[in-house]
Formats: C-alpha cells, sequence, structure tokens
C-alpha cells in the first residue's frame, strides 16, 4: 500500500516563520504569497509537481 500526503496546512500567527523553514527543509519554492497565507510546492518538474503542496496561513 502506498501512501501520499496531499497537502498540510499550518496555522501561524506569522506564517513567514514556518514557510521560511519547511521552504530550506524540503527544497520546496513557493508558488503563492500573500501577507497571511504562503502555498510551497515541490520543484517544478519533480514527480510530486502539482501534486502536493504545504500552505501556512
Amino acid at each position: 500500500m502506498n501512501l501520499r500526503i496531499q497537502s498540510v496546512s499550518v496555522d501561524s500567527p506569522d506564517p513567514k516563520v514556518p514557510a521560511d523553514f519547511w521552504e530550506k527543509a524540503l527544497g520546496w519554492r513557493r508558488t503563492y504569497e500573500v501577507e497571511d497565507e504562503i502555498v510551497l510546492e515541490p520543484p517544478a518538474g519533480s514527480p510530486a509537481d502539482g501534486v502536493s503542496r504545504t500552505c501556512c496561513s
């Protein structure tokens, strides 16, 4: 059985803090950013590109 996490949301008073951490830890890229929300996705062209995303708000 294979398991894939589709998305993770992190609630934070300052979303830049967890987003900075996860961006560096996973090597992912920011695909959306506004004052209270940041979206990270796998590198472009990777097998997970367009499948998984992490959201900090």
